[in-house]
């Protein structure tokens, strides 16, 4: 088995052995490689060590993207009788709302809430063009509409 230098440097510092003893190791079959050599205990602790250090770098890292994204997220939480917007990117290819494509509305409503159902979801009033759909959404699918009847967008057959 050949190990090239950079990789045996890698694998020498990981686990704590030197790189010119290690490549003597490799290279020959001697004594002088019995110094260089952990024995079965130590490397259990040693190994141990390292995947405890390990452990809690990936549980710093996981912890910092964690502040990251809560620092953007925002918890949504409607009232009855609130108007909101209806995400209909969840319907693309299965019914088209006005144009095709890039013009097709991303949000179509307002849509009046009458109740929440569970923790994090709630029933809308909808129209009658929509009545083969589940009126219950999750609140990821609804977007907060300062309700003007001259913005409303309309669902075109």
């Amino acid at each position: 088995m050949n190990i090239g230098l950079p990789n045996l440097r890698v694998f020498t510092t990981w686990i704590g052995v030197n790189s010119e003893s290690a490549s003597l190791c490799l290279s020959s079959s001697d004594l002088r490689c019995k110094d260089a050599q952990l024995t079965s205990p130590e490397i259990i602790h040693e190994t141990t060590k390292e995947i405890i250090q390990i452990k809690k770098r990936i549980q710093a890292a996981r912890d910092r993207q964690k502040s990251y994204a809560d620092r953007r997220r925002k918890p949504l939480e409607f009232q009855d009788g609130d108007k909101v917007m209806l995400k209909v990117s969840l319907w693309k290819g299965v019914i088209h709302f006005g144009k095709r494509g890039k013009l097709n509305p991303r949000y179509i409503g307002p849509f009046k809430i009458l109740a929440k159902v569970g923790t994090d979801a709630y029933r809308l009033e909808l129209l009658e063009q929509l009545s083969f759909v589940h009126s219950t959404f999750h609140v990821s699918n609804l977007k907060k509409c300062f309700y003007l009847k001259t913005l409303a967008i309309p669902w075109i057959d």
